[in-house]
């Protein structure tokens, strides 16, 4: 008790310590610097100022981006479940046996910051006893040309319980591969060792959907801009509004069977079509309005500010 109580002082004085240093620095700051201290105080005020001039068009903005932000991450949150969707991983095990059940997982993930194809080697011990030693190597083939191979040794496997003897970021060169093998050079269960046979994998079959459409899942880039966030269902989104005003507008013309009168009622019905595009163009604008007007407020502060800042360090390197 006596302990935290002395600890709990050292902390307290600690903090008096750096509050006081503080107060110190900006006493010094005060007396030895006032013209900047008066300056600064003359440049904060009047940004502040300028800023509860225009402080309008600052929310419009500020709300606007926040907006945008998240309708970006919405994105990015729903295109990542439509791959998750169809990115299942893949699992391939091995043929039945009296030993050891192989499984082999592949899924793509991120891994120490990295995006890619993980792949993930269990080894299971499928009997009812402890296997004491298990000694071997993985293959990985391509049209049965082996591309990978991957040792293992395990003490001690207790029955029913799992190994896991690799867990990676695959190359893309390994990401193909579509058969495996174990090759079991020592295995020894109590007093009972066997040694140099294989256990057979089953063989993988890759559909190449997502690669495929590679367009359906992945899309980062805003107008040739690449961003953070994966835009698939954004513009999916936008591609369907887009559609419906131009389903609203612009639909097809009808067709009339009387002469006399087609020619007229033709001309009407363009004259109706291109009217309905008007205002649907004129209520796009007036939505963006505000935000056009308050980004050209901003603009016009911004420089304002700039001008006002860069006077202000003039005068303070003058100064010191």
């Amino acid at each position: 008790m006596l302990k935290i109580i002395i600890d709990i002082f050292k902390d307290f004085k600690i903090k008096v310590f750096y509050f006081i240093a503080g107060i110190m620095v900006i006493l010094y700051t005060l007396v030895k610097y006032g013209e900047v201290t008066e300056k600064t105080y003359k440049v904060l005020i009047s940004t502040l100022h300028i800023i509860l001039l225009h402080w309008v068009s600052v929310i419009i903005i500020v709300g606007f981006i926040i907006g945008v932000v998240k309708i970006l991450k919405y994105s990015d949150e729903k295109s990542n479940e439509r791959i998750k969707k169809y990115n299942k991983p893949c699992v391939i095990e091995s043929h039945k046996n009296n030993y050891i059940d192989v499984k082999l997982i592949e899924k793509k993930e991120t891994m120490e910051g990295k995006w890619g194809e993980t792949l993930e080697i269990l080894l299971k011990n499928v009997l009812d006893t402890t296997i004491n030693e298990l000694q071997g190597s993985i293959h990985l083939y391509i049209k049965q040309k082996r591309i990978k191979k991957i040792d293992f040794k395990i003490e001690n496997l207790r029955a029913s319980y799992v190994e896991r003897v690799f867990y990676e970021l695959i190359s893309f060169k390994e990401r193909n591969w579509d058969e495996f093998d174990v090759f079991i050079q020592k295995i020894k269960i109590s007093e009972k060792i066997e040694e140099n046979f294989f256990i057979y994998g089953k063989i993988m079959i890759r559909t190449y959907y997502m690669i495929l459409n590679f367009e359906q899942f992945f899309d980062y880039k805003c107008i040739g801009i690449r961003t953070k966030y994966n835009l698939v269902v954004l513009k999916e989104i936008l591609r369907k509004a887009c559609s419906y005003i131009m389903f609203f507008s612009l639909r097809k013309r009808k067709v009339y069977f009387n002469e006399k009168h087609s020619l007229y009622l033709a001309f009407k019905d363009l004259i109706w079509r291109f009217v309905k595009f008007l205002i649907v163009i004129a209520i796009l604008f007036l939505m963006f309005l505000p935000i056009l007007y308050s980004g050209v407020e901003i603009f016009k502060v911004t420089v304002s500010l700039y001008y006002i800042w860069k006077d202000y360090f003039q005068q303070i390197v003058k100064v010191i």
